[in-house]
């Protein structure tokens, strides 16, 4: 069963972080350096999808062990 679920968790997480990307421009204003736009948007992704995919597993393993 969890051969299943987890795969569909991990599927939501990823569909979950596009409203909260979808306007993320990440500006710094005022700092001495800022990364360029590519990699910092594909840092943002990379960061906030393993937190989404990760806080959704925890969860499962959470209401799963009750």
């Amino acid at each position: 069963m969890d051969k299943i679920i987890r795969p569909i968790i991990i599927f939501f997480a990823i569909l979950s972080i596009s409203p909260f990307l979808s306007g993320a421009g990440v500006m710094t204003p005022g700092l001495a350096f800022s990364a360029p736009a590519g990699i910092s948007k594909f840092m943002i992704t990379l960061a906030t999808g393993y937190f989404f995919v990760s806080l959704s597993l925890k969860i499962y393993d959470f209401l799963r062990k009750k």
